[in-house]
């Protein structure tokens, strides 16, 4: 528990919870009724529940905003700093407690980190968009009034930028 986030490999994680698990089978005709072994019994279940719950906050797309939200939902607050989240303060959110709110703030997270991208890159082409313009009229009474020339790929660009944010 006090292995810090930054060090979390999933993988070894999941692994050493099954063999635990695995250990924990081979001795449940023999345990079972034992309430300290049924106690552990769940707490390995409820542990492996949490695995993949994990292994979505540990998605790249996951802010400081997504973690107050889950840390009003599951009511367990903790310092974010990479030196001090530890899997002890996962545990105490009883993340298995929280899969659906889990699911639906990494889908978000997902999402939103999908529209920055696309937000990004609209402004890029816009801050380097040309405008052809001309003169509004080619006789004398202009007084050098510009309009745009062919908007069609100006409009072509402005739907993809609208379409791409949806």
């Amino acid at each position: 528990s006090q292995m810090l986030w930054i060090d979390l490999d999933i993988d070894l994680i999941d692994k050493g919870s099954e063999k635990w698990l695995t250990q924990l089978n081979d001795f449940k005709e023999e345990l079972n009724n034992l309430p300290p072994f049924r106690k552990v019994q769940d707490r390995v279940v409820g542990f492996r529940e949490s695995i993949p719950l994990m292994a979505n906050l540990k998605n790249p797309a996951i802010r400081q905003r997504h973690w107050d939200i889950l840390m009003a939902k599951t009511g367990i607050k903790f310092d974010l700093n990479p030196k001090l989240f530890t899997l002890g303060n996962l545990f105490a959110m009883q993340l298995n407690r929280f899969k659906d709110d889990i699911d639906e703030i990494t889908m978000a997270a997902t999402q939103e980190a999908r529209i920055e991208k696309e937000l990004a890159k609209i402004v890029t082409l816009w801050s380097s968009k040309p405008f052809p313009m001309c003169l509004y009229r080619s006789d004398e009474g202009s007084d050098g009034l510009k309009i745009l020339q062919d908007t069609s790929d100006v409009v072509a660009d402005l739907e993809d930028g609208v379409l791409n944010l949806q």
